[in-house]
């Protein structure tokens, strides 16, 4: 388990409903941009697969737990999952990673 001053590092893998592929595209930009200047954020990025472009994922480190958390509470990650619930299929599958 990690401590809480060190680093973590995210993976979230969302698949969009069929046809929702654009609108989700751009649902991930905008809390892409918006996260850049969160604090604690070391790295925030969201992919595309190529061959299954309904597929996304996100890469996250963060400084510590409690910077993720308080990342999770933002009104522009609330808002975010408020209009994500529409646009992707099921939960996102979210992983938590430590450095070994």
């Amino acid at each position: 388990m990690s401590q809480p001053d060190s680093p973590v590092a995210v993976t979230a893998m969302l698949t969009a409903r069929p046809g929702s592929e654009a609108r989700a595209a751009e649902l991930i930009a905008g809390i892409v941009a918006a996260t850049q200047r969160h604090e604690g954020m070391l790295r925030y990025e969201a992919q595309q697969q190529l061959d299954v472009p309904r597929n996304f994922t996100f890469i996250e480190q963060w400084t510590s737990r409690e910077t993720l958390d308080a990342h999770l509470a933002t009104p522009e990650l609330l808002a975010f999952r408020a209009a994500a619930a529409d646009v992707f299929e099921g939960p996102a599958d979210v992983r938590l990673w430590r450095l070994v």
